[in-house]
């Protein structure tokens, strides 16, 4: 029998049998992480959740307003935040090559980089935020109410978020992954805690409305930045790996760090570029009334999807430092395995999930908006479909966060340009505003575009040419 046959029948026998010592090692890799991203997407569930609560009239633009500015958010600060996939990669390498003063020069390397880039983008952030948000919502006058200093407070946070990442990256590379846990917890304790004080005006705070949502999330990742500076500086961590000193900012490892994120940093941009277009799509939908209603709605089931989405790149996280440090180990079999292995485990978790979701979607549509029925009924649709598709979601996620890993970042760009430009984006335009299906018409094409990046991330992580990169 040949090589190649016998390496077949080994790659099919890893894709559909359990390994049980290397699912426990992911999951116990996995779970603070996890937590730590379950807990980072709270905070903007609590700022819609408790933005719900308040009258009708600030409650149903000003949810609309939060989630458009959520992804706004992301578009900008998570294309710099793409620093991490290079940091966590090659962290995760030299960790593995047991080189542990190279691994400390990645983080004094990508937080200069962090400080620089997110510095500059909270300041335009600011200015422009509000025009940005006008020309998404449609220039909804009650959206822009609302969210226009919502906005402006929400993007000063882009300096904390992306260099929270950098220090996040540089541990969980290490797999050290509780260290950004115990930061989430605190800080998603922080925001619930000052939500409640500055939107309804508790404990002697300014009543605010939906503008002191943004001051808790803001506040909150300051509170998440302090735990892990605190980390780092921790004895034990920087006797090992010496990353605060001057000689440790290395020009050649930040421009790694550069080469290596730019292209995901370029497929988060489109990702939630493609996105706002999709918001724009909905903003062209219905008149009056209906018009904003179609809107909240559309945020909700975002809103919704999130943690759950979250998770997935959680879990991809932990595999992509496995992965990577395997590669760094030569041990490209072990790497592999643990890409086959994690889809397996999480998408057993999605499918419970994504059936629970499917079947009763108003029960968590209500928890964000009871108020308005016709809310209710404009978003159970597409949540209950999109909730059946959780599982080829995870898949998809899973291995482009092994393909992460792998260094295999410029293949995931051009993935997520050719299913964002050429699929979703004017399937969504077609069936949504011309042909007027509603928001099954901008989700359908939704669905279509999951359904795609599962397929292409599946069959390359296959083919296992990512196994020969340098990085």
């Amino acid at each position: 029998m040949s090589s190649t046959t016998n390496e077949l029948r080994t790659k099919w026998k890893s894709i559909f049998s359990f390994d049980w010592i290397l699912s426990k090692e992911i999951i116990f890799i996995a779970a603070p992480v996890v937590g730590a991203m379950l807990a980072q997407a709270l905070v903007n569930q609590a700022d819609s959740i408790m933005v719900g609560r308040l009258p009708a009239s600030d409650s149903v633009p000003g949810q609309s307003a939060v989630g458009l500015t959520v992804k706004i958010l992301w578009a900008i600060g998570g294309f710099l935040s793409a620093i991490a996939v290079g940091t966590q990669a090659i962290t995760a390498r030299r960790n593995g090559e047991h080189n542990p003063h190279a691994a400390g020069n990645v983080l004094s390397s990508s937080l200069t980089v962090a400080v620089i880039t997110s510095g500059v983008a909270s300041v335009i952030g600011f200015i422009l935020g509000p025009e940005i948000l006008r020309i998404i919502s449609g220039n909804d006058p009650e959206i822009m109410r609302v969210g226009a200093p919502f906005i402006r407070i929400r993007l000063l946070g882009i300096f904390t978020m992306v260099v929270t990442t950098s220090y996040k990256a540089f541990f969980d590379g290490l797999g050290k992954t509780t260290v950004h846990f115990y930061a989430s917890i605190l800080m998603n304790a922080t925001n619930i805690l000052l939500n409640y004080m500055f939107i309804y005006g508790k404990f002697g705070a300014p009543r605010w409305g939906v503008h002191g949502a943004a001051t808790a999330s803001v506040l909150s990742t300051v509170v998440g930045l302090g735990v892990m500076v605190y980390f780092s500086a921790k004895k034990t961590n920087y006797s090992t790996y010496r990353y605060y000193k001057k000689s440790s900012i290395r020009s050649s490892v930040m421009w790694s760090i550069v080469k290596l994120s730019l292209p995901s940093g370029i497929a988060t941009f489109l990702l939630m570029g493609g996105f706002l277009i999709v918001d724009w799509v909905v903003g062209g939908i219905g008149t009056g009334e209906m018009r904003t209603i179609n809107q909240t709605a559309n945020q909700i089931i975002i809103t919704i999807m999130m943690p759950f989405l979250m998770t997935c790149v959680a879990f991809g996280t932990a595999t992509s430092t496995l992965v990577s440090r395997s590669l760094g180990e030569k041990d490209t079999r072990k790497a592999e395995r643990y890409g086959w292995e994690s889809v397996k485990i999480w998408g057993g978790v999605m499918l419970v999930l994504g059936l629970l979701v499917g079947i009763w979607p108003e029960i968590l549509i209500k928890l964000f908006n009871s108020s308005e029925v016709r809310l209710v009924e404009a978003a159970s649709g597409p949540l209950r479909v999109i909730g059946f598709m959780l599982p080829v979601a995870a898949m998809g996620v899973v291995l482009m966060q092994a393909h992460f890993g792998a260094g295999n970042t410029l293949f995931v760009m051009i993935v997520e340009f050719v299913s964002q430009f050429l699929v979703l984006i004017p399937m969504s335009v077609i069936l949504g505003r011309v042909l007027k299906l509603g928001l099954i018409g901008v989700w359908g094409p939704i669905i279509i575009y999951i359904s795609m990046i599962a397929f292409l991330m599946t069959i390359t992580f296959f083919r296992g040419k990512w196994k020969k990169i340098k990085i």
